[in-house]
């Protein structure tokens, strides 16, 4: 796949033209100089609101990502049982709003939320799905998957992977892909049409979003997804709402004036997606909820003791500061200090896009200036890293395997798995910067030639000569750091 140099610069342009880029602010791209891809990625100018800004393609790596039929169906357990869980955490809101949990759960719960979440957080949006769209952001180690981070306020690559996924088949990948556009397509509908009974009124949909939001393109390629599944969709990027019944909100959070005019709105007038007030579903807090021994009667009764064991080996252990000391969920309280500081991160709870993140990999001198204050309240989690070897294109336009460490995302529309974003990065933080690569998963590929993948069941043996398996033993690099 991709073996000849101008099969690459094809592929290239095939993703830059539909959209699988990256808008910044001419300011903000200088600042960012240097810090691309040795290859360089494609760009474009284009004016937006009387500025001038420059478009960048997303650098992808050679070919998708091919799960085990194992990985899928333990991923497809977990939606549902998360979905499960979803519902009980609902619960464990009202409960606590009741006064039926009081203490330091009732404490933790309530930290989790804005006034305004705590107000409006059991506002009925509508619909049945209480969180639309989810991203797990995952590691994939050789014990299975590992949640590190819960997303929900919107459809963040959504889009970008829809086309890349179709660029690796034009370009030759013939494995089956996951139904990413027609689960975010269902989601919507099904929102929708739960929310419309007993109104009346046409539907009007739209996708919300600003045309100086770096992921405007994304949004631009759902409101496509939107068309060509049968809906009268709109981009709606000049911000006014009026005359639409759905919206598709992109980065538009409490604080956020379009919030202010969509919370006018909601949820009687306007069917909005995602719902709003319940961004505290996603509080990393509920990781410590689910090991907090107090805590766990109430999810076994309502989960089952067997999907609770499932669900709790997906979210690793994590402490919350209190002053300069780490408190688990068994009770130990012990200093930071006493710590391996290479080992942790220490993050804000309801934190986002790595924001304010403390890591101990930095520079000491730098970790310990972070840490000298009060960090109580934010969560302390064990730092898991994780690569793997990847085809990309070389400095000098040839295609070059590089051992990347990786972030998964897994998306969860309307309830369903949808399918799987990849970065990868040589540092160790993996986030969406200039100089992370990006792929997509595929459920399965048939035996073909061309260049390998590490990307194999770790079961299988040696000697395997399966596509997967060739040119390599196992699918993990080894971290030496």
């Amino acid at each position: 796949m991709l073996r000849r140099q101008e099969e690459r610069k094809n592929f290239f342009d095939f993703l830059f033209e539909r959209g699988l880029v990256y808008r910044y602010s001419q300011e903000r791209f200088a600042q960012l100089q240097g810090g691309g891809q040795p290859y360089p990625s494609p760009t474009r100018i284009v004016g937006v609101n009387g500025q001038n800004f420059v478009e960048e393609l997303i650098q992808p790596v050679l070919t998708p990502v091919v799960f085990s039929k194992e990985e899928t169906a333990r991923l497809e357990k977990l939606v549902r049982v998360y979905g499960k869980f979803l519902k009980v955490q609902f619960e464990f809101f009202k409960a606590v709003k009741a006064g039926e949990v009081n203490g330091f759960i009732s404490e933790l719960v309530r930290k989790m939320c804005t006034e305004d979440e705590w107000q409006f957080g059991l506002v009925n949006s509508g619909y049945d799905e209480i969180l639309p769209f989810v991203r797990f952001d995952c590691l994939r180690t050789q014990d299975g998957f590992l949640v590190v981070d819960i997303n929900s306020t919107r459809p963040a690559g959504v889009g970008d992977c829809v086309v890349l996924s179709r660029g690796y088949k034009e370009f030759g990948f013939d494995g089956r892909s996951f139904s990413l556009e027609q689960c975010f397509a269902d989601a919507v509908r099904n929102c929708f049409e739960q929310w419309r009974k007993g109104k009346s009124g046409g539907d009007g949909y739209g996708v919300l979003v600003r045309k100086s939001d770096g992921d405007w393109h994304n949004f631009r390629i759902l409101a496509e997804c939107l068309n060509r599944a049968g809906f009268a969709a709109e981009l709606i990027d000049n911000l006014d709402v009026s005359g639409f019944k759905t919206i598709v909100r992109s980065r538009i959070k409490e604080g956020d004036s379009l919030f202010t005019q969509l919370a006018g709105l909601y949820p009687d007038s306007l069917c909005v997606i995602s719902p709003l007030y319940r961004r505290f579903l996603g509080n990393k807090l509920w990781m410590y909820l689910i090991h907090l021994p107090q805590a766990q009667d109430f999810f076994v009764e309502r989960l089952g003791s067997e999907d609770f064991a499932f669900l709790k080996k997906f979210f690793p252990e994590i402490g919350i500061m209190d002053g300069n000391q780490i408190c688990l969920a068994d009770g130990r309280r012990v200093e930071l200090t006493a710590k391996n500081r290479k080992e942790w991160v220490i993050k804000a709870p309801a934190g986002s896009s790595a924001n304010g993140m403390i890591f101990g990999l930095m520079n000491e001198d730098r970790w310990r200036s972070l840490v000298s204050g009060d960090l109580s309240g934010c969560i302390v989690q064990r730092f898991y890293r994780s690569m793997e070897k990847f085809p990309v294109v070389g400095k000098n336009g040839e295609v070059a395997e590089e051992n990347l460490y990786t972030k998964y995302g897994v998306f969860i529309l309307g309830g369903k798995l949808a399918g799987c974003e990849v970065m990868a990065r040589r540092h160790h933080i993996v986030h969406g910067a200039r100089n992370t690569y990006f792929s997509v998963c595929f459920e399965e590929r048939r035996p073909a030639e061309g260049p390998h993948v590490s990307y194999s069941d770790s079961n299988h043996p040696p000697s395997c000569k399966c596509w997967n398996c060739i040119g390599s033993a196992s699918r993990f690099a080894t971290d030496e750091d």
